[in-house]
């Protein structure tokens, strides 16, 4: 109850169907299809373009979520559209019948081809999705300094923990005994594995206390978005260092 729709889009114009029941998204707000449909109408006179999307629910029966409605015939007869050789892009509201309030939006685009164009399905627009690449991300820990002590002998045990998913954790080894007044070296590297085209990369960084008894103490922590830098690798296909002088710059 109240989690995220779990979407999938019925898409029609007259007696053509298309479900996409089958494929519903698990726990989205933000579904993507990446698909294209074909229809055979006739101008005037042409069905309405419908797009309804729905909730999948396989116990109590799927939800609508709203509805979207395209004429056909007014883009058929508009001269400026017909004009436009690369349809424009839509963001489409869908409503339900009882309410005015939008219930989302649609991104989509219509193309209207005569049956006897040269046009064929070679030509047509790729619009499948952008493929995952994965990456691996070297994170060098080299030293800490300026440690609060956390056990009663005025030391800390100190390790750092890293990651992007707290299922998926990082660790260096252990600096023993550190001192308030010292620095922590560790000239440690961690691979953390990546993919692109993920929601979000923020990556956590953590100073922990070992403590072989009891649980360990959490030191302090931050957080850092490496989107950007991830965004970079992604669009030039080249490798990146980032070190501290090179991350100033970057980041303004």
């Amino acid at each position: 109850m109240f989690s995220p729709s779990d979407p999938f889009l019925i898409v029609k114009c007259g007696d053509v169907v298309f479900n996409e029941r089958e494929n519903y998204q698990l726990d989205t707000s933000e579904p993507t299809f990446y698909k294209s449909y074909d229809f055979n109408v006739d101008f005037p006179g042409a069905p309405q373009l419908i797009i309804e999307g729905y909730d999948y629910d396989g116990f109590f029966g799927d939800d609508l979520i709203g509805i979207t409605k395209i004429d056909l015939d007014d883009r058929f007869f508009n001269k400026e559209w017909c004009a436009i050789q690369n349809k424009p892009i839509e963001y489409r509201d869908i409503f339900h019948p009882t309410s005015t309030v939008s219930q989302g939006v649609v991104k989509l685009w219509v193309e209207v081809n005569s049956a006897t164009s040269k046009k064929s399905l070679e030509d047509a627009v790729d619009i499948s999705a952008e493929p995952v690449k994965l990456y691996e991300m070297r994170l060098i820990v080299w030293k800490c300094k300026d440690v609060p002590a956390m056990d009663f002998e005025g030391v800390s045990d100190v390790f750092v923990k890293s990651f992007l998913d707290p299922d998926d954790e990082y660790l260096t080894d252990t600096h023993w005994r550190l001192q308030v007044d010292k620095e922590g070296s560790f000239n440690w590297r961690n691979k953390i594995k990546l993919k692109s085209l993920q929601e979000s990369y923020i990556l956590n960084i953590q100073a922990w206390d070992k403590d072989i008894i009891a649980s360990n103490d959490l030191i302090g922590d931050f957080q850092l978005d490496i989107g950007p830098l991830v965004e970079d690798v992604f669009l030039t296909n080249k490798m990146k260092v980032f070190n501290k002088t090179y991350w100033n710059e970057y980041m303004k």
